[in-house]
């Protein structure tokens, strides 16, 4: 098992950029070699949630261990994108075009993984959920899984609670300069509700895996998301734990099942 951190150059934010990659032994694979690629390895793109970093799911999970007891031909790459909501900002940087477009790129460049959507799977937790099938549904010819765990899907509803919650309240105050205001949210890219209604029907459909606490205030989104996911025509797995909130506990879990078995 290899933990490797990559730092680069981002042309799209025109700052380094700091990237954590889980890779399987060198004796089944090994990154640099040379010659003609015959055996690509499948590749998951992991996302934090907010005030997380690319280190958060090897530091609060057993992410690692998993990968390793697997046995697994697979990738993890974690990237670092702030608070930023996986957007491309309305004042300021370009954060979804980094990681859907140029940081896919940058990987192939590096490492030794497929360009095969069905081997190519997203997944992330709170803001990293809404992040995980925001490219999945913009970008379905990238992606043939997507996983969210206790995603924040609606943004809409969030960016319009009354009395919020102090992470809704970071998105809130930040709301002008990431999407041009709390009333620019509905109907556009950054809505997930939205890109459900406009998804092509010509295009493939990622698999959705939706998980969520009982207890977690961002429950009732998944609900929503997932009922109206499988009324637009998607393969969708539902999964409810019961009695628990926004935790580390559930998320790691979470993350045993991910690696093991896809779910």
């Amino acid at each position: 098992m290899a933990k490797s951190v990559f730092n680069f150059h981002s042309e799209v934010l025109n700052f380094h950029e700091t990237v954590t990659v889980l890779m399987p032994d060198p004796n089944v694979y090994n990154a640099w070699q040379e010659g003609p690629c015959d055996d690509e390895m499948e590749v998951l793109y992991l996302l934090h949630g907010l005030r997380g970093g690319s280190h958060t799911w090897t530091a609060y999970s057993s992410i690692e261990r998993y990968l390793y007891e697997s046995g697994r031909k697979m990738v993890i790459v974690m990237p670092e994108m702030g608070n930023d909501f996986y957007t491309d900002h309305e004042i300021g940087w370009k954060y979804f075009t980094y990681v859907s477009e140029e940081l896919p790129r940058i990987m192939q460049t590096f490492l030794r993984i497929t360009p095969d959507r069905e081997r190519t799977y997203v997944a992330g937790l709170s803001m990293g959920g809404y992040g995980a099938l925001k490219l999945a549904l913009t970008h379905p010819e990238q992606y043939g899984f997507a996983a969210s765990y206790s995603g924040a899907l609606d943004l809409v509803k969030i960016l319009n609670t009354e009395n919020p919650e102090p992470s809704a309240s970071t998105i809130i105050k930040n709301a002008d300069f990431l999407f041009g205001g709390v009333d620019k949210v509905a109907g556009s890219k950054n809505d997930l509700f939205h890109l459900l209604d406009t998804f092509d029907p010509a295009a493939p459909k990622p698999k959705l895996y939706i998980s969520c606490g009982s207890a977690d205030g961002l429950f009732e989104q998944s609900v929503r998301f997932n009922q109206k996911a499988r009324e637009k025509g998607f393969e969708t797995i539902f999964h409810e734990e019961r009695n628990m909130g926004h935790a580390w506990s559930f998320w790691d879990k979470e993350a045993e099942k991910l690696v093991r078995t896809l779910l």
